[in-house]
């Protein structure tokens, strides 16, 4: 008998999604985009791209070989690009 509970947790695809943005954005892997493409779909992808813009243009984000990383000053703000990116 353990005095622990265990919890599973199944997260929709769009959860799957947003999760994989907030992490990919987080670390200094990125947001690997044919990554997104290949287990997400081209809808997610083209959400992401539309959606990236604004943060692209005040340079918290870059891209660099084909993933989504966070520049020095995005670093400070991302949380506030990540939740920009989720899909809701």
């Amino acid at each position: 008998n353990s005095n622990f509970d265990s919890e599973i947790e199944f997260l929709s695809e769009k959860n799957k999604f947003n999760e994989y943005v907030m992490l990919g954005l987080r670390t200094n892997f990125g947001v690997d985009l044919n990554k997104i493409r290949r287990q997400f779909g081209d809808s997610y992808f083209d959400y992401l791209l539309g959606h990236i813009n604004n943060n692209i243009n005040s340079e918290y984000v870059k891209f660099e070989n084909n993933k989504l990383k966070l520049s020095k000053t995005g670093k400070k703000y991302a949380d506030g690009i990540a939740s920009d990116l989720f899909l809701v």
